[in-house]
């Protein structure tokens, strides 16, 4: 702690929109308890916290002020400022705190809503709307940085739907293969895999959020879950695991009529490539009725017992 004359002081960079309180700073000088130390930045003799305090001692007639020096510069002083202004003092309103919040994302535009919105003392979703009513003014961003320095992709929808197109035209492909093309990580590739075996949409509902221009398509009903009909069955007709075994063949038939005698149907099920189930459980269901039990056979084939498919 040093004592620093009153007149080496600059003004502060203050997030209040109409300054120091006189009232309060009366309050201040009238009371006989001693004036905490400010907060003041060395590289600038900004005063970061403490604006009411500078104000009282001028009123007692005081030339200095104990304080304490800031070692940064002037964005993280105000970030600060923010942060001291919202825990002690007098509180900030709303709509100081939703200007700060905008200034902090000029600056920082990766920076989560979270983490945002821990410096402001609003709510993440309010952050959030801050950032997309502003975001004309804000770089635009591919990920988040967290509070706790973590790096969060913003589009891993898309990357999702990469992935599931590099996967459909190449089975073969490893996930680190996939992951590099896609531009996700490892993990994001697996999950999305497992999804599509199950039959289920690869992106999850909360990552279908994007703002207007980073909109993902919409998940498609059930029944259009996949490609068009003609393009699955074109798949499996281009994969020799399916269309070079007498099971396979079997299994394009039935897929590619009205229905079929389902005598070997257990054949097909033991034999069909697991990355080929998810879209047979489709087909299958946009068939006849006599198809469905075929489906149903399919769905229930063990997960621990699918491998990963052949490489190339």
């Amino acid at each position: 702690m040093v004592h620093i004359p009153l007149r080496d002081l600059a003004p502060p960079d203050s997030p209040r929109f109409g300054g120091t309180d006189p009232g309060h700073a009366r309050v201040l000088a009238e009371s006989a308890a001693p004036l905490p130390p400010i907060l003041v930045s060395r590289c600038s003799m900004r005063i970061i916290d403490g604006a009411h305090r500078v104000l009282a001692a001028r009123l007692c007639g005081y030339e200095t002020i104990a304080a304490v020096y800031f070692e940064g510069d002037e964005c993280d002083a105000f970030m600060l400022a923010v942060k001291l202004n919202v825990a002690q003092g007098l509180p900030l309103t709303v709509a100081e705190r939703k200007a700060a919040a905008l200034r902090i994302l000029r600056a920082h535009p990766r920076w989560s809503d979270r983490a945002v919105a821990a410096v402001v003392g609003l709510s993440d979703k309010t952050v959030g709307a801050v950032r997309r009513r502003a975001a004309a003014e804000i770089p635009q961003s591919t990920d988040r940085v967290a509070r706790n320095g973590v790096v969060h992709r913003l589009d891993t929808a898309r990357g999702r739907l990469r992935a599931v197109e590099l996967l459909s035209a190449d089975p073969g492909a490893t996930v680190r293969a996939v992951a590099h093309a896609a531009d996700i990580s490892e993990a994001t590739v697996k999950d999305a895999r497992r999804r599509l075996r199950q039959g289920v949409d690869p992106v999850p509902d909360r990552l279908r959020t994007a703002s207007a221009d980073e909109q993902v398509p919409a998940k498609e009903p059930a029944t259009r879950r996949y490609d068009a009909v003609p393009a699955m069955l074109q798949r499996l007709r281009r994969d020799p695991s399916v269309a070079r075994t007498e099971s396979g063949r079997h299994l394009l038939r039935w897929l590619d009529m009205p229905g079929f005698d389902p005598a070997n149907r257990q054949a097909a099920v033991r034999n069909l490539p697991d990355y080929h189930v998810g879209a047979v459980v489709e087909l299958a269901r946009q068939r006849a009725q006599a198809l469905l039990e075929f489906a149903r056979v399919l769905e229930g084939r063990g997960v621990a017992n699918r491998a990963d498919p052949p490489a190339e």
